[in-house]
């Protein structure tokens, strides 16, 4: 892996890197509105995202990238992204040499060692995982680790996800519609557009044309997740950073993240992350 390649429209720095895996953190370059011209990657990228989402769309389909997914990208295959949710997203990627990451799919998801196709361009981030990634990242980030420690992580961490995506297959119904998955996509490009506010079933059912009953059973079928829990997990990670950065100001944080008080919001980040707000300050 060449550290000094750019891949156009993002601001990539490299935290840390080894002969099989690498660690990075990005910044979408990205002022306008609208699809991107087509763009590679240089290597597997597992990309998470901090702040803000992405729409990606390539040979293998499009997903909504947000706080609660990862997209993986596959080198030289060309990709275009939109930002449905607004500009200014920002992340940190896991970065895979070739092999390792053709046997990380082949073990998890056979079907795409044999058809690259297969493999999910976006898939879900499970808290587990991010923890990992965020702790290796942050350790990355105060000095330098030993190759071992870096690699076994970033195995284990892709690993994780991989086993995600194959999990949610199998719990998928067999009959599952195209237009599931697009009222799904929709909902949750709406849910990363306005999470901060308050946002009532019924109404975001009507914006998207469907009856609260119908656009609960899509969603829940499609993502695994209610609407409600997903809207309390996308406004949790994104207190991850502020509170990284040192956030003194805890009840006017969960204010602006749509939480109704500071309560509510350290009872809800002690059940996803198994500690409250204040420790989060000093990582996972």
């Amino acid at each position: 892996m060449q550290p000094d390649r750019d891949v156009t429209g993002v601001e990539i720095d490299w935290r840390g890197r080894t002969p099989l895996a690498g660690v990075t953190r990005w910044r979408c370059l990205e002022r306008v509105h609208g699809v991107t011209a087509e763009r590679t990657q240089f290597w597997p990228v597992i990309a998470f995202v901090h702040a803000g989402a992405y729409e990606v769309n390539g040979p293998r389909g499009r997903g909504l990238v947000d706080p609660l997914h990862v997209a993986f990208f596959r080198p030289g295959e060309p990709y275009q992204t939109a930002h449905p949710c607004g500009l200014g997203d920002e992340g940190s990627a896991l970065v895979l040499r070739e092999d390792l990451f053709a046997d990380l799919v082949a073990a998890r998801l056979p079907e795409a060692a044999d058809d690259p196709r297969r493999l999910d361009a976006a898939g879900p981030c499970p808290t587990p995982a991010l923890r990992r990634h965020l702790a290796l990242l942050r350790a990355l980030d105060a000095g330098p680790l030993e190759d071992g420690a870096v690699e076994e992580t970033a195995i284990d961490v892709a690993d994780a996800l991989l086993a995600a995506i194959a999990g949610r297959r199998r719990e998928a119904p067999a009959d599952a519609r195209r237009a599931h998955r697009d009222l799904a996509e929709a909902t949750k490009e709406l849910l990363g557009r306005e999470f901060r506010r308050p946002l009532r079933l019924e109404s975001v059912a009507a914006r998207l044309g469907v009856t609260p009953a119908h656009l609960c059973r899509v969603f829940r079928g499609s993502t695994g997740s209610s609407i409600h829990a997903y809207l309390t997990r996308l406004r949790l990670r994104a207190a991850l950073e502020p509170l990284a950065a040192g956030a003194g100001d805890l009840s006017g944080l969960a204010l602006d993240l749509g939480f109704s008080s500071h309560s509510h919001f350290t009872a809800a980040f002690r059940r996803e992350f198994g500690i409250p707000p204040r420790a989060a300050r000093a990582g996972f």
